[in-house]
This record gives structure tokens, sequence and C-alpha cells, in this order.
């Protein structure tokens, strides 16, 4: 039974804001762990909430927050939200929406810093680069909190 659910959020056509929903394809692609579910959510909001069962749930996100780009942060929901209200992601309105909505459920905001946000289908150039440290670090923090939810 599955006790967490990891959703990638982002739009493709938007350059390095895709980088959550590529980020985890990839690591769904190598889950061998059947209590860690992986939803590619893309901007549909409505379509992850709709598919989450479980207690736990950790987004993966581009997030403009003026850190080193392609830096990795985990984010409690309190200061993603006031981040938010400050314009740091591309999905203000439907997240803040999808995290009220699931409030008695556990969340967790992995957020990647973009090298670039424009109209541009594809990653940059650097971001292609940096994503198989992303691959790592993301997975990383998924272990570790999956670790600790799980004992």
């Amino acid at each position: 039974m599955s006790i967490l659910t990891v959703v990638g959020i982002g739009n493709h056509l938007y350059c390095d804001d895709g980088i959550g929903c590529d980020v985890v394809q990839r690591i769904s692609d190598k889950n061998m762990d059947r209590r860690v579910e992986y939803l590619v959510g893309e901007t549909d909001i409505d379509y992850c909430v709709s598919n989450i069962y479980t207690p736990h749930v950790i987004i993966v996100d581009a997030v403009k927050a003026d850190r080193e780009p392609s830096s990795v942060s985990l984010y409690q929901p309190e200061e993603f939200l006031t981040g938010l209200r400050h314009g740091v992601s591309m999905h203000n309105l439907h997240l803040l929406s999808f995290l009220e909505i699931i409030e008695e459920t556990d969340i967790k905001i992995i957020g990647i810093e973009p090298f670039e946000l424009s109209l541009h289908s594809g990653f940059s150039s650097k971001m292609n680069l940096s994503l198989k440290r992303i691959i790592n670090d993301v997975s990383d923090i998924i272990r570790d909190i999956s670790e600790k939810i799980m004992v």
C-alpha cells in the first residue's frame, strides 16, 4: 500500500518550468518501492488532487526563489505559501488551491531553481547539463523523507 505520492508539476512550453515533471518521470521509471507513487501532473492541478490517495505528498516544481540556478531546496508548505504570495511560481493560484484542498495531508515541496523561464519548448542548455545532479538530489530528498515516514 502506498503512503507517499510524489507529484511533478510544471509547463514544458515555458523552458525550465517543466523540470519538476521531467525529474519525477525519470525517478518514477526507476521506482522499485511500491509504497511510493509518482504522478506527473504538469499544469493540471485538478488531476493531481483527484489522484492523491496517500497521507504524505511531495511536490516537485521549478521555484524562482533567487537561489543558485539548478539548486534543489526542500520547503515546508508555510515557507512555500509565503513565497508564492510573492510570485515565485508559475502556478500561483492553482498550487495555492492544491495545498489548501489537501491541508490534512503532510506536504513537502522540492523546489528546483530555474535558469530560464521563457516561452520556449525544452530546457535551457544549462539545465540540461545539470539534470543528472538534480535527479540525484531530488531522489536523495525523496528517499530521506520516505525513510522517516515509513519507520
